[in-house]
């Protein structure tokens, strides 16, 4: 038999006291892994926000790298259609879906060299050699000209909160909310099998906007967006009297907008002027501070779309 003195106990007793719980420890949030650990800072989204457009995308939480990789190849697939003209040349896609595949298209053209195939390149190394000699002056130039960089369609900048990544829109000729809308309609109303699959990602709302998450700055932003979709100049574009519409706010890891006064400066923004409805809206300003950034967007067939949910629609 074993006995435990007194003073056994109570040190066992301390031990246990004085060993760190795990569960008072806070949570550090994990960056993007893999080869989106380079991606923007949280910051550059209220640095130049009038600049600042994109999509907010949300999934499950630890898996953002797999929901911005299959995000990415969304995009792009559906960017090639309904904006052609905006795909960039050459054979590779946008910097972010090809940091890892770039090793493995080096070794590939490298071992396409190689063998049988060398022949080919050689002769084509030639007749590179005599266009060149026959137009010397156009290479003097060419040299002397700094290298033309392409424009990038999306970049992933840091949200600063799990289970949500931004999607800036580079492009100038993407509109976010028409190409969201273009989207989750494609999906709908498609009667034939897909060629992608959203495994971890749900949602993806529109951004018009960007700015620091203070509700001075989500006002001045929300301004010219109400403008724009609720009392445009262009009769086209104006929305027809007993338009209903509603605010949908969400907040994310911030404590400086309470979200009653926030929704009460917006509509005020709108006013009488149309109806408001909760159950069936027709437009809907979508209101969303995350950490230290605020953005709003506009959308269209709220319901229609699942809540804009992708493993709904």
């Amino acid at each position: 038999t074993t006995t435990t003195t007194p003073s056994d106990s109570s040190s066992s007793s301390k031990k246990r006291s004085h060993s760190p719980n795990s569960a008072d420890k806070p949570k550090k949030s994990r960056p993007l892994g893999g080869k989106f650990r380079n991606c923007k800072k949280h910051t550059s989204l209220f640095n130049y926000s009038e600049r600042t457009k994109g999509l907010l995308v949300s999934c499950e939480q630890g898996r953002e790298a797999q929901c911005v990789q299959e995000t990415l190849e969304l995009l792009h697939k559906l960017a090639d259609q309904f904006y052609p003209h905006t795909k960039p040349t050459g054979n590779e896609n946008e910097q972010e879906i090809t940091a890892e595949n770039s090793e493995n298209n080096e070794k590939d053209e490298v071992n396409v060299g190689e063998g049988s195939n060398a022949n080919n390149n050689h002769s084509h190394s030639e007749s590179s050699e005599k266009n060149n000699d026959n137009n010397d002056n156009t290479t003097s130039t060419d040299t002397n000209s700094t290298p033309v960089k392409k424009q990038k369609r999306f970049e992933v900048v840091d949200s600063g909160c799990k289970g949500l990544v931004f999607v800036r829109i580079c492009h100038a000729d993407i509109n976010p909310s028409e190409f969201v809308w273009n989207m989750f309609n494609f999906v709908y109303t498609s009667t034939t099998p897909l060629n992608f699959r959203l495994r971890v990602t749900s949602r993806i709302i529109p951004v018009e906007r960007t700015c620091v998450g203070n509700l001075s700055s989500l006002i001045e932003i929300s301004k010219p967006v109400v403008k724009k979709t609720f009392f445009s100049e262009n009769p086209e574009e104006k929305l027809p009297e007993g338009t209903k519409w509603a605010i949908e706010y969400r907040s994310r890891n911030n404590l400086e907008i309470e979200r009653e006064e926030c929704i009460k400066e917006i509509a005020s923004l709108v006013g009488d002027s149309y109806k408001v409805s909760l159950n069936d809206p027709e437009i809907v300003l979508i209101l969303e501070v995350f950490k230290s950034a605020a953005a709003v967007g506009v959308v269209r067939d709220w319901t229609k779309f699942s809540r804009y949910n992708f493993k709904q629609v």
